[in-house]
């Protein structure tokens, strides 16, 4: 027997401009904690928040009663915003997002008025990381970021152990992305880890990094990692959990540019235009005699320490339909070259068999030929055996 979905206590925030939540969560009391952002003025029951810029944090406890207990803003003179929000054990709430400028911490007001405030480098968004008391009265409030764009897009907390030898101090675990080089900075504005540095410095630059910190809940950064293997490309957390153990668990999406991730052969060339996904994409002409050109993706992988791997990428073909064409191959451990073959395409794999004729590096091998209509994805399964692979496209 089963029971109808309905509102227990349906209940409404916010003013008349654009104003939307991020995150809900409900403590084990009961009590409902919601953050998000704002425009202008925004009501949250009886209580009446001010936007000090283009838009504003904003963070509400309701009872389990669908009472407004309290309602906090922070923010600036420029856009700020809250991405994720966790609680402890004792219900003091840890909020994390990105900010413009200076952004004020305060439940009594803004233009200078706030307890506190954090100052972001340059024109460029920094990360915030804050604490608020189960009175909704700010605690503490901590900068990450360094010369460039940084964002925070995942939070969690774990209690620690006071048994352990040495403790393990209850703490907050924050992840997103950055650009150049990342610190964390204390009190005074002072740093405190870092910073790291991601090696690609230009205000222009779409590459970014992902990165983990860790602080405890008096507001004292621990740590901070990002991935350490050479990556030059576009990855970032989106979903962060940790375990009881204080294991570290994150989750998102991540890409190379064309002019980092590949090595071509010579008659290959970067294109600016008609791209699916990167910046730059990799082209050759069908020249009037017989080529052999190859295109190489430069990082290796292990099969064994991923979970059902596969390679996905887009690709647009336009060749006469019986000589040219392409195919994908494998090479393991630095070994010979191997043919991927069709059955582990999993989507848009070969669709014919290249001639044998006149000296064909290639010919008798099922390839890519004819024409694609445009951009298509293909996906393969790169569950190869135990090895270090690299993979290749040959044209």
């Amino acid at each position: 027997m089963t029971t109808a979905a309905s509102a227990r206590w349906p209940v409404s925030g916010g003013g008349i401009q654009d104003d939307g939540a991020s995150q809900v969560i409900v403590a084990p009391s009961g009590a409902v904690y919601e953050a998000g952002t704002f425009r202008g003025v925004a009501y949250f029951g009886d209580q009446e928040l001010n936007s000090e810029g283009s838009a504003d944090v904003y963070v509400v406890r309701y009872s389990d009663a669908g009472l407004v207990e309290w309602a906090v803003n922070a923010g600036g003179a420029s856009v700020d915003q809250v991405t994720g929000i966790v609680l402890d054990e004792a219900e003091n709430v840890y909020v994390t997002g990105f900010f413009h400028g200076t952004i004020y911490f305060s439940s009594a007001g803004f233009g200078g008025g706030g307890t506190l405030s954090l100052d972001a480098d340059d024109a460029y968004s920094d990360v915030f990381l804050a604490k608020l008391e189960t009175d909704g009265m700010w605690d503490w409030a901590r900068r990450a970021g360094g010369r460039y764009a940084e964002e925070s897009y995942a939070i969690d907390f774990h209690p620690g152990n006071d048994a352990a030898v040495p403790p393990v101090p209850a703490s907050v675990f924050v992840g997103g992305k950055y650009i150049c080089d990342f610190g964390l900075y204390g009190d005074m504005n002072a740093l405190e880890v870092g910073p790291l540095d991601q090696g690609n410095c230009s205000a222009t630059s779409d590459l970014y990094d992902s990165f983990v910190a860790r602080i405890d809940t008096d507001g004292n950064w621990m740590w901070v990692k990002d991935f350490e293997n050479g990556w030059l490309g576009r990855d970032q957390i989106d979903v962060l959990a940790v375990n009881n153990q204080g294991e570290v668990f994150v989750s998102g999406p991540a890409s190379m540019s064309g002019s980092d991730a590949l090595s071509p052969d010579p008659g290959w060339g970067l294109v600016f235009n008609g791209y699916h996904s990167a910046t730059t994409s990799y082209h050759v002409d069908e020249p009037g005699h017989v080529t052999d050109r190859r295109l190489y993706l430069n990082e290796t992988f292990n099969p064994s320490t991923m979970s059902n791997p596969v390679l996905e990428f887009w690709h647009y073909y336009d060749t006469e339909s019986g000589y040219d064409g392409g195919v994908l191959e494998a090479s393991a451990n630095g070994g010979s070259w191997i043919s991927v073959g069709n059955s582990w395409m999993i989507e848009n794999g070969y669709n014919g068999t290249l001639s044998g004729c006149c000296g064909n590096p290639i010919g008798g091998r099922d390839a890519w030929k004819g024409s694609s209509g445009g951009w298509i994805r293909t996906r393969v399964n790169v569950n190869f055996s135990n090895a270090n692979w690299k993979i290749r496209w040959r044209f």
